[in-house]
This record gives C-alpha cells, sequence and structure tokens, in this order.
C-alpha cells in the first residue's frame, strides 16, 4: 500500500477535537476502508502542535514545509498512519472555542 500527503482543516476548541471531527467526516465521506482511505481517518490519532498559530495561509504554507523537512530527515516524525501535526490558525477566533480552525497535517495509508 501508498502513502498520501493530506493537510486539511477542521474546526474544535482544541486540536484534538478538530482532529477527531475531521477523522468522522472522512469515514463519512470515504467510509470505514480498513486503514487504507487516503484521509485523516487511517491516522494513529496522535496529534501533535507542530507550531505556533499562524494566519490560515500561513498555516497551510508552513504544513508544506514541515511535510517536505520531515519526509528529507533521517527521523521523520510523520509516516504512514503516524502522527498528524496540527497548527492553529489565528485569524479564526480565539483559542478554546469550539470553531477554532485548525490545519491539520501528515501522512495517510492509501
Amino acid at each position: 500500500m501508498g502513502a498520501c500527503e493530506f493537510i486539511i482543516t477542521a474546526q474544535g476548541a482544541t486540536a484534538h477535537r478538530a482532529y477527531h471531527a475531521a477523522v468522522q467526516d472522512a469515514l463519512e465521506e470515504y467510509g470505514h476502508q480498513h486503514g487504507y482511505s487516503g484521509t485523516i481517518s487511517s491516522t494513529d490519532g496522535q496529534v501533535w502542535v507542530a507550531h505556533a498559530a499562524l494566519p490560515l495561509d500561513e498555516a497551510v504554507h508552513k504544513a508544506e514545509e514541515l511535510l517536505d523537512a520531515d519526509q528529507a530527515s533521517n527521523r521523520p516524525r510523520y509516516s504512514k498512519a503516524g502522527t498528524t501535526g496540527a497548527i492553529r490558525c489565528s485569524d479564526t477566533g480565539p483559542p478554546t472555542d469550539k470553531r477554532t480552525t485548525f490545519v491539520l497535517f501528515g501522512i495517510a495509508a492509501c
């Protein structure tokens, strides 16, 4: 099986809540494909806050940079079906608001 990078947005009061909301959305849209959907639902549930809050467009760019740098390293943090990175979007509301947007990124099994 292969691996697919993903960068998505999700809302929640915390990065973990946003992650779980994104997983539920992916399961509803793509179903239970035995862990190989190529979506966030195939990751292991570990969420790592990868950077301080940034505006949405900068957060997406930072996620791309972190994924590229990670894959070039000898000890990648993100691996197929592994940890998901999260960056809070500073232009979407105060921290702990249930509508706070997070950029979530990582590598999914596909």
